[in-house]
């Protein structure tokens, strides 16, 4: 994993040891969440998503390839050993369509970045979306997140139970099998 502090942010992936140019901006990636956690996703526009990922050259699909892409929209780039960032399941608390008007204003109000027309590399858009003070949209995350066994209190359990339904997303995501009938 790299330090974001020192070294340059990444333009490529590597699949199988060669590396492949890849369109960093921020837009790109979001397209591929949105495909991604779309149940009614056609399979030709999930491949042409993945593919408008590379800058350059386009590498046969594999396994290997998928890997790569998904590491690198994880904020994860694995060293040469092949290890990365632990990777866990978590509950969906954010849906960028769904959130888009609190994502823009989040990043107009605190960093002056327009999400309209700035360019941004994902892993920078990534670490000032984590870094975000409280605003709606890390608001409606924290709701969306909030375990309600922990709630003692029973009134507030029922608060938060029926703001967490105002604010529910489907926690969908395309199989691994899917994305592969989309590419192969």
């Amino acid at each position: 994993m790299i330090n974001l502090l020192y070294e340059s942010l990444p333009d490529t992936i590597t699949v199988d040891g060669k590396d492949y140019l890849i369109n960093t901006d921020y837009k790109y990636w979001i397209e591929l969440s949105d495909a991604l956690n779309n149940p009614n996703v056609d399979n030709e526009y999930l491949a042409n998503v993945l593919m408008g990922l590379f800058a350059d050259e386009i590498p046969k699909f594999s396994n290997n390839v998928f890997l790569s892409i998904m590491d690198f929209f994880n904020g994860n780039v694995r060293d040469s050993k092949g290890n990365g960032k632990n990777e866990k399941k978590t509950k969906k608390v954010y849906d960028f369509k769904i959130d888009a008007e609190y994502f823009i204003s989040a990043f107009l109000i605190q960093y002056n970045i327009n999400l309209f027309e700035d360019d941004l590399h994902w892993w920078k858009f990534l670490a000032l979306f984590n870094a975000l003070d409280k605003c709606e949209l890390t608001e409606r995350i924290h709701y969306r997140s909030v375990d309600l066994s922990t709630i003692k209190d029973k009134d507030e359990r029922k608060r938060i139970r029926k703001i967490q339904n105002e604010l529910k997303l489907d926690d969908y995501m395309l199989s691994d099998e899917d994305i592969g009938g989309a590419l192969w």
